[in-house]
Protein backbone atom coordinates (compact mmCIF):
# COMPACT_ATOMS: atom_id res chain seq x y z
CA UNK A 1 0.00 0.00 0.00
CA UNK A 2 1.44 3.43 -1.41
CA UNK A 3 1.69 6.59 0.83
CA UNK A 4 -1.51 9.14 0.51
CA UNK A 5 -3.50 6.25 -1.16
CA UNK A 6 -7.43 7.07 -0.27
CA UNK A 7 -9.97 4.52 1.56
CA UNK A 8 -13.27 4.05 1.41
CA UNK A 9 -15.23 3.75 4.00
CA UNK A 10 -18.54 1.56 4.13
CA UNK A 11 -20.25 -0.04 6.97
CA UNK A 12 -21.89 -3.00 6.82
CA UNK A 13 -24.62 -3.25 9.21
CA UNK A 14 -25.68 -6.80 10.70
CA UNK A 15 -26.84 -7.75 13.46
CA UNK A 16 -26.93 -5.73 16.24
CA UNK A 17 -24.72 -3.10 14.49
CA UNK A 18 -28.39 -1.55 12.83
CA UNK A 19 -30.06 -1.53 16.43
CA UNK A 20 -29.88 1.87 17.44
CA UNK A 21 -30.63 0.84 21.12
CA UNK A 22 -28.37 -2.07 21.48
CA UNK A 23 -25.00 -1.43 23.62
CA UNK A 24 -22.57 -2.38 20.69
CA UNK A 25 -24.29 0.81 19.11
CA UNK A 26 -23.99 3.19 21.51
CA UNK A 27 -22.57 6.39 21.10
CA UNK A 28 -20.17 5.90 24.76
CA UNK A 29 -19.50 1.52 23.60
CA UNK A 30 -18.29 2.89 20.18
CA UNK A 31 -15.79 5.40 21.18
CA UNK A 32 -13.82 3.16 23.48
CA UNK A 33 -14.19 0.54 20.88
CA UNK A 34 -12.99 2.59 17.96
CA UNK A 35 -10.36 4.26 19.77
CA UNK A 36 -8.98 0.65 20.96
CA UNK A 37 -9.10 -0.32 16.95
CA UNK A 38 -7.76 3.33 16.29
CA UNK A 39 -4.35 2.32 18.44
CA UNK A 40 -3.56 -0.33 16.44
CA UNK A 41 -3.94 0.78 12.84
CA UNK A 42 -2.11 4.08 13.93
CA UNK A 43 1.32 1.43 14.54
CA UNK A 44 0.53 -0.03 11.32
CA UNK A 45 2.30 1.50 8.68
CA UNK A 46 0.14 1.24 5.35
CA UNK A 47 -2.73 2.56 7.18
CA UNK A 48 -1.46 4.90 9.44
CA UNK A 49 -2.94 8.88 9.61
CA UNK A 50 0.08 10.05 7.91
CA UNK A 51 -0.17 7.16 4.56
CA UNK A 52 -4.06 7.34 3.99
CA UNK A 53 -6.68 9.74 3.30
CA UNK A 54 -10.21 8.17 4.73
CA UNK A 55 -12.88 8.48 2.02
CA UNK A 56 -16.47 8.05 3.43
CA UNK A 57 -19.50 7.24 2.03
CA UNK A 58 -22.01 10.42 1.77
CA UNK A 59 -25.14 8.33 2.30
CA UNK A 60 -24.04 6.84 5.46
CA UNK A 61 -23.08 10.57 6.75
CA UNK A 62 -26.09 11.24 8.02
CA UNK A 63 -28.18 8.16 8.69
CA UNK A 64 -25.59 5.65 10.88
CA UNK A 65 -24.69 7.11 14.00
CA UNK A 66 -22.59 4.17 14.53
CA UNK A 67 -21.00 4.46 11.36
CA UNK A 68 -20.49 8.32 12.23
CA UNK A 69 -18.62 7.47 16.11
CA UNK A 70 -16.06 5.62 14.45
CA UNK A 71 -15.22 7.76 11.70
CA UNK A 72 -14.94 10.60 14.38
CA UNK A 73 -13.00 8.48 16.82
CA UNK A 74 -10.78 8.07 13.90
CA UNK A 75 -10.68 12.11 12.63
CA UNK A 76 -9.83 12.98 16.42
CA UNK A 77 -7.03 10.33 15.79
CA UNK A 78 -5.44 12.51 13.18
CA UNK A 79 -6.99 10.68 9.87
CA UNK A 80 -7.56 12.53 6.80
CA UNK A 81 -10.78 12.34 4.94
CA UNK A 82 -12.96 13.12 2.10
CA UNK A 83 -16.64 12.17 1.32
CA UNK A 84 -17.65 10.05 -1.47
CA UNK A 85 -20.36 8.63 -3.81
CA UNK A 86 -21.13 4.97 -2.53
CA UNK A 87 -18.96 2.78 -4.23
CA UNK A 88 -16.29 5.07 -5.41
CA UNK A 89 -12.59 4.39 -4.17
CA UNK A 90 -9.89 1.58 -4.62
CA UNK A 91 -10.14 0.14 -1.29
CA UNK A 92 -12.58 0.45 1.85
CA UNK A 93 -13.04 0.51 5.50
CA UNK A 94 -15.41 -1.45 7.03
CA UNK A 95 -16.94 -2.21 10.21
CA UNK A 96 -19.15 -5.33 11.21
CA UNK A 97 -20.44 -6.43 15.12
CA UNK A 98 -22.57 -9.02 15.79
CA UNK A 99 -23.30 -10.71 19.30
CA UNK A 100 -22.69 -13.88 19.82
CA UNK A 101 -22.57 -16.51 23.36
CA UNK A 102 -20.49 -17.97 25.02
CA UNK A 103 -20.41 -19.92 27.62
CA UNK A 104 -24.24 -18.28 28.47
CA UNK A 105 -22.23 -14.96 28.33
CA UNK A 106 -23.23 -12.63 25.60
CA UNK A 107 -20.33 -10.93 23.99
CA UNK A 108 -19.91 -8.26 21.16
CA UNK A 109 -17.67 -8.98 18.41
CA UNK A 110 -16.10 -5.88 16.59
CA UNK A 111 -14.93 -6.43 13.07
CA UNK A 112 -12.83 -3.63 11.43
CA UNK A 113 -10.83 -2.95 8.41
CA UNK A 114 -9.04 -0.72 6.24
CA UNK A 115 -8.40 -1.63 2.73
CA UNK A 116 -6.94 -5.44 3.35
CA UNK A 117 -5.84 -5.00 6.89
CA UNK A 118 -8.44 -6.30 9.17
CA UNK A 119 -8.91 -6.35 13.20
CA UNK A 120 -11.11 -8.35 15.14
CA UNK A 121 -11.51 -8.00 19.01
CA UNK A 122 -14.53 -9.66 21.09
CA UNK A 123 -15.88 -7.38 24.24
CA UNK A 124 -18.21 -7.81 27.13
CA UNK A 125 -20.32 -5.75 28.63
CA UNK A 126 -20.05 -4.51 32.04
CA UNK A 127 -23.51 -3.83 34.73
CA UNK A 128 -22.72 -0.53 34.37
CA UNK A 129 -23.33 -0.22 30.80
CA UNK A 130 -19.60 0.05 29.70
CA UNK A 131 -17.74 -2.77 27.91
CA UNK A 132 -14.15 -4.16 28.75
CA UNK A 133 -11.71 -6.19 26.04
CA UNK A 134 -12.03 -10.15 26.14
CA UNK A 135 -8.75 -11.39 24.99
CA UNK A 136 -6.67 -10.75 22.39
CA UNK A 137 -6.92 -8.13 19.27
CA UNK A 138 -6.26 -9.74 15.80
CA UNK A 139 -4.92 -8.93 12.27
CA UNK A 140 -4.81 -10.53 8.89
CA UNK A 141 -3.61 -8.36 6.15
CA UNK A 142 -0.10 -6.81 7.77
CA UNK A 143 3.34 -7.77 8.21
CA UNK A 144 3.40 -8.39 12.07
CA UNK A 145 7.37 -7.01 11.73
CA UNK A 146 6.07 -4.06 10.77
CA UNK A 147 3.85 -2.95 13.83
CA UNK A 148 5.84 -0.19 16.55
CA UNK A 149 3.85 -0.69 18.94
CA UNK A 150 3.55 2.52 21.40
CA UNK A 151 4.28 1.22 24.80
CA UNK A 152 2.52 4.40 26.47
CA UNK A 153 -0.85 3.45 24.17
CA UNK A 154 -1.08 0.21 27.01
CA UNK A 155 -0.98 -0.92 30.85
CA UNK A 156 0.09 -4.04 32.80
CA UNK A 157 -3.74 -3.33 34.46
CA UNK A 158 -6.78 -2.89 32.62
CA UNK A 159 -8.65 -1.55 35.46
CA UNK A 160 -10.08 2.20 35.04
CA UNK A 161 -13.23 3.98 35.43
CA UNK A 162 -14.10 3.12 32.49
CA UNK A 163 -13.84 -0.58 31.57
CA UNK A 164 -14.50 -1.89 35.39
CA UNK A 165 -12.22 -4.55 34.86
CA UNK A 166 -10.23 -5.20 38.10
CA UNK A 167 -7.83 -7.66 36.26
CA UNK A 168 -3.97 -7.56 35.56
CA UNK A 169 -2.40 -8.63 32.30
CA UNK A 170 0.75 -8.12 31.60
CA UNK A 171 2.79 -6.37 28.83
CA UNK A 172 4.04 -8.94 26.70
CA UNK A 173 6.32 -6.72 24.21
CA UNK A 174 6.17 -9.24 21.80
CA UNK A 175 4.08 -10.66 18.89
CA UNK A 176 2.87 -13.97 18.09
CA UNK A 177 0.82 -16.53 15.75
CA UNK A 178 -2.40 -18.07 17.28
CA UNK A 179 -3.22 -21.40 16.35
CA UNK A 180 -6.21 -22.06 18.05
CA UNK A 181 -8.75 -19.10 16.56
CA UNK A 182 -10.60 -20.53 14.63
CA UNK A 183 -13.86 -20.49 16.22
CA UNK A 184 -13.16 -16.92 16.35
CA UNK A 185 -11.55 -15.74 12.63
CA UNK A 186 -14.47 -17.89 11.65
CA UNK A 187 -18.01 -17.20 12.64
CA UNK A 188 -21.17 -18.56 10.70
CA UNK A 189 -22.32 -15.08 11.27
CA UNK A 190 -19.72 -13.11 10.26
CA UNK A 191 -19.85 -11.64 6.84
CA UNK A 192 -16.30 -11.58 6.43
CA UNK A 193 -15.19 -15.31 6.89
CA UNK A 194 -12.65 -15.05 3.59
CA UNK A 195 -11.54 -11.73 4.62
CA UNK A 196 -10.77 -12.78 8.18
CA UNK A 197 -9.27 -16.63 7.57
CA UNK A 198 -5.71 -16.82 8.68
CA UNK A 199 -6.39 -13.29 11.48
CA UNK A 200 -3.39 -13.45 13.49
CA UNK A 201 -2.75 -12.47 17.29
CA UNK A 202 -1.23 -8.68 17.02
CA UNK A 203 -0.29 -9.03 21.45
CA UNK A 204 -2.25 -10.48 24.03
CA UNK A 205 -2.00 -6.80 26.03
CA UNK A 206 -5.35 -5.37 27.28
CA UNK A 207 -5.91 -1.56 26.29
CA UNK A 208 -6.79 0.78 28.91
CA UNK A 209 -9.37 2.92 27.50
CA UNK A 210 -9.77 6.89 27.61
CA UNK A 211 -12.54 8.00 29.56
CA UNK A 212 -15.43 7.96 26.99
CA UNK A 213 -16.64 11.39 25.44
Amino acid sequence: MKLGIPILLVLLLAGCAGNGGSIAGSKRVVSVVAQDFVHVFKQIPEVAPTAVTLQLDRSLIDNEPLWRNFVHTFTRNGYKTEQVSAGDGDNRFWVHTFERQKEGTGLLVYEVGIGSIGLRREYIPTESGKVKPLGTMYVKGAELDSIDFDESLWSESARDENTDNGESNPATGTLSTSNGIGNLAVNDRSVFEDELLGLVDVDERILVFPEAT
